[in-house]
């Protein structure tokens, strides 16, 4: 959690005059046919190069919350729209369902799962505040798998 927030300091401080948004995604997981909702933010450190963190939490078939730390490099832009390729970190963990004692319910006992992201993405430029997003990554890990994200964000 320390370098989530380490991470989310530094790109603040770097894209201080860029644009920043954060936001929200619906995303699938095909490995556990698994479905969730998370939170995400894209820092904008040079303008083909942004710092992307996400937090997810599936919930579906058990309780599985995964942190990603990607940066974006954009491909193409167009007219109202863009695609970009993405590559970082990955970080999950399964909650333990017999003792919730730790932060959120997540303790020492919990599965650990770290890998690394590969993938593409697209945003759609609604308004001048407002874009759609959908992102497909390959996580490589322990627990190989596509996820897919849809969601909005908005100008902070």
């Amino acid at each position: 959690m320390k370098y989530l927030i380490l991470s989310l300091s530094l790109a603040f401080a770097l894209s201080t005059q860029a644009q920043n948004l954060a936001g929200a995604q619906v995303s699938f997981d095909s490995d556990r046919d698994n479905a969730g909702i998370g939170f995400k933010g894209v820092f904008a450190l040079t303008n083909s190069l942004s710092f992307s963190p996400d937090i997810n939490y599936f919930f579906r078939r058990s309780d599985f919350v995964t942190v990603n730390t990607d940066l974006h490099l954009d491909l193409a832009k167009g007219n109202n729209l863009k695609f970009y390729g993405l590559g970082g970190l990955h970080f999950g963990t399964f909650r333990n369902i017999t003792n919730r004692s730790g932060f959120l319910g997540f303790n020492r006992n919990a599965d650990v799962n770290l890998g690394v992201n590969l993938g593409l993405g697209a945003q759609l430029f609604t308004k001048e505040n407002f874009r759609l997003f959908t992102e497909g990554k390959y996580i490589i890990s322990e627990l190989d798998r596509f996820v897919l994200s849809v969601g909005m964000l908005f100008s902070l």
